[in-house]
């Protein structure tokens, strides 16, 4: 099973990783990336765009998590 590890820190957009207070998730450079293999597309897209060499988005000049090797 693939693993990553966060290189760059990031707010998960996921409204669904928000907490009791509402506040979003955000992933610390050097941590574990959770990664579900069975999740279907909408991972295989999600992790494409986190490993993106351009970033997932404009505020990004890079990709924000990168896959271990063994």
């Amino acid at each position: 099973m693939a693993q990553y590890k966060v290189i760059q820190d990031f707010t998960d957009s996921n409204e669904k990783s928000a907490d009791a207070n509402g506040d979003l998730h955000v992933y610390r450079a050097g941590d574990a990336y959770p990664f579900q293999p069975y999740a279907g597309a909408q991972t295989a897209d999600r992790i494409a765009l986190l490993t993106s060499y351009d970033g997932p988005n404009d505020d990004f000049d890079g990709p924000v998590i990168e896959q271990l090797t063994d």
